[in-house]
């Protein structure tokens, strides 16, 4: 086995340099332990984005980093059309793929990431006899976010990968329960980081108490850290809480931050390069995270990796990386109450 192919439902694009960064993770490990790695992204553009940048920019894209070659089509996604979303993902990542094929670039092994990625890696499966493994990472089950022809999509995929994985043992049980007519059980396999981006840098000064990363928004569950932060730390107190990250719940956040006169102690830093976010890490104390449901939780060992110790509340995937016992501890986990965070 010599190529191997990922394709993800998400990737870096012009409209945020940000999303999904950690799918690098996987190409950059596949690269050193000596594989050829191609990546294929069909990206969906919410309206959303293109209006708030003022831009319209779809369309293919390639480029190559650290000798791994990218293929990227950025489509605008239609709300509430889903199946004309799947067809437009199946149709360019269709054409990107016989594209490397004619020019003898012939994958061994595809690595799907999530069903979303849609109906390409069954059709390849079937018409040039190349396996694929599947990972799922998506946390829209928990939220009955996908309808009946997503189901169906995603029985599809599972049903014709040679393995399937989920990113927590919590996800695995929930997929192997809402799956059980599979053969092809799910296995648990976490996610994966630079620990070369992300580790410990000596004698950093301690800018912040407490620190979070992720995107604003109702599942990160923002304003509860926020309000659990005030209950433990009033006034007078020094201690600074910062968060990075963007999206639709900060004017929600800043409205509160501003009307609790806790601008001095609570930053929102807003999105922020990921080569940088370990400077942050570095300059806090303690990493903390309120989500109400991860299927894993990228940002969380991230944080352990630069050292810190976290706070999580119980939501699925920190379950299975938060150790404390006698033998060993890295952090806490409480439940989703002011009242145990502050604790």
């Amino acid at each position: 086995m010599k190529n191997i192919l990922l394709i993800t439902y998400l990737f870096q694009n012009t409209y945020n340099n940000n999303s999904s960064t950690f799918f690098w993770d996987y190409a950059f490990a596949l690269k050193k332990a000596g594989y050829n790695v191609c990546i294929i992204s069909i990206i969906p553009i919410s309206i959303k984005d293109v209006i708030k940048s003022r831009k319209i920019d779809f369309g293919f894209k390639s480029y190559t980093k650290s000798n791994i070659k990218v293929y990227t089509f950025q489509v605008l996604s239609f709300p509430f059309l889903k199946r004309i979303n799947y067809y437009l993902r199946f149709f360019f990542g269709k054409k990107i793929f016989l594209s490397l094929i004619k020019n003898n670039w012939r994958p061994d092994l595809i690595h799907v990431h999530s069903f979303l990625s849609g109906h390409l890696p069954v059709w390849i499966k079937n018409n040039f006899n190349i396996n694929y493994i599947i990972t799922e990472h998506n946390s829209g089950f928990y939220f009955n976010y996908f309808k009946k022809h997503d189901i169906k999509i995603a029985y599809k995929l599972y049903s014709n990968s040679i393995s399937n994985y989920a990113v927590s043992y919590s996800f695995t049980d929930y997929l192997n329960a809402n799956f059980n007519s599979l053969n092809n059980k799910f296995k648990y396999f976490p996610n994966i980081i630079d620990v070369n981006l992300f580790n410990l840098i000596e004698d950093t000064s301690k800018d912040y108490d407490f620190i979070n990363v992720g995107n604003l928004n109702k599942n990160k569950n923002h304003l509860l850290l926020i309000k659990s932060f005030v209950k433990a730390f009033p006034e007078p107190s020094s201690k600074k809480l910062i968060i990075i990250g963007n999206g639709t719940e900060k004017k929600l956040l800043n409205k509160f931050i501003i009307s609790n006169n806790l601008t001095s102690r609570v930053l929102l830093k807003g999105s922020v390069a990921r080569e940088k976010i370990s400077y942050f890490l570095n300059s806090s104390n303690f990493f903390i995270s309120t989500s109400l449901h991860e299927t894993f939780g990228v940002s969380i060992i991230e944080a352990m990796s630069c050292g810190l110790p976290v706070i999580s509340t119980f939501s699925g995937g920190p379950e299975s990386i938060i150790v404390n016992n006698n033998n060993f501890k890295n952090g806490l986990l409480c439940d989703m109450s002011e009242e145990d965070i502050k604790q």
